[in-house]
């Protein structure tokens, strides 16, 4: 991953509250469904794709994904 576009997700990262902050980094990092995230938090899958749509948002804002390119974060 080039330094801009870990520098954009630490940007993101920041403007997200600590539910959101976990679905990046199991989404990400971990590579884990919705369904399998929903159920180590313990909260609704409507919650969590809600949260996953908002930090899909704020990537595409920030230019971390657009179509084909994804910002797969190493390390944050």
């Amino acid at each position: 991953m080039t330094e801009d576009l870990v520098r954009l997700s630490r940007d993101v990262m920041q403007q997200l509250n600590e539910k959101q902050r976990q679905v990046f980094r199991l989404t990400y990092f971990e590579g884990k469904t919705q369904s399998e995230i929903a159920a180590e938090l313990e909260a609704p899958l409507g919650s969590v794709k809600t949260w996953a749509r908002v930090i899909s948002k704020m990537l595409r804002k920030q230019g971390a994904i657009t179509p084909g390119k994804v910002c797969m974060c190493g390390s944050i």
